[in-house]
C-alpha cells in the first residue's frame, strides 16, 4: 500500500471502530433504560396489587364497624385512609390534625396516636404526604395534559418546589421523569 491508500484505510478502520463503539454505548444505554423502566413497572403492578388487597380490606373492616370510638388503632388508621381517599380532604394544602378531628369527630390526640403507633411514616404530615404523592401518580399517569404545576396543587401540595422535592426524594425520580417512564411503560405494553 502507498501512503495515501494507507491512511484511506486507518481513517475508513477508525471510522469503522468509532462507529462501532458508538453503538455499543447505545445499546448499553438503551438496556440500561429498559431495565429500569421493567422494574419500574414491576414496582407499580406491587403496589397496585398491595393496594387493592388493602381497599379490600378497608372495605371488609367498613362494613363490619363504622364507629371510630370503638376502633382499635389499626382498624382506626384503616378507617381514616378509606374515609380521606373518598373525600380527597388530604388535597387541602392547610390540612392537620385538628381539621381531620373536626371532619370525623375524633380527637386529635387519638389522631396523633393512632399516627404515631400504626402508620409507617410516623406523623400526620408525612402520611398526609405519602397520599398526596399517590394522588400524584394517579393523575401523572392518566391526565398527560395537565401541566405539572397543577397536578401538585389538584393533589394537595403548597408548591411546586415541595411536591418535586418530595416526589424525587420519595420515588427517586422527577414528576416528569416519572410521567415519561409511564407513558414508556404504557407504550410497551
Amino acid at each position: 500500500m502507498t501512503g495515501p491508500s494507507l491512511i484511506s484505510f486507518l481513517v475508513i478502520a477508525l471510522t469503522l471502530l468509532a462507529v462501532s463503539i458508538v453503538c455499543i454505548l447505545l445499546i448499553y444505554n438503551t438496556r440500561k433504560v429498559i431495565d429500569k423502566n421493567n422494574e419500574l413497572t414491576l414496582r407499580i403492578q406491587e403496589k397496585n396489587s398491595e393496594a387493592t388487597s388493602s381497599l379490600e380490606k378497608i372495605r371488609e373492616d367498613l362494613s363490619a364497624t363504622d364507629n371510630p370510638a370503638r376502633m382499635t388503632d389499626a382498624e382506626l388508621l384503616r378507617w381514616l385512609d378509606a374515609k380521606m381517599d373518598q373525600t380527597l380532604l388530604y388535597t387541602d394544602p392547610d390540612l392537620d390534625a385538628k381539621k381531620i378531628s373536626d371532619e370525623f369527630g375524633i380527637s386529635q390526640r387519638r389522631i396523633l396516636r393512632t399516627m404515631k403507633l400504626e402508620n409507617a411514616p410516623g406523623s400526620i404530615a408525612a402520611w398526609l404526604a405519602e397520599k398526596r404523592i399517590a394522588r400524584a401518580c394517579k393523575l401523572l399517569s392518566a391526565r398527560h395534559e395537565i401541566t405539572i404545576e397543577a397536578i401538585s396543587q389538584e393533589a394537595g401540595f403548597r408548591s411546586r418546589r415541595t411536591f418535586q422535592n418530595m416526589f424525587k426524594q420519595r420515588l427517586g425520580v422527577t414528576p416528569s421523569e416519572y410521567r415519561i417512564q409511564v407513558k414508556n411503560i404504557n407504550n410497551q405494553l
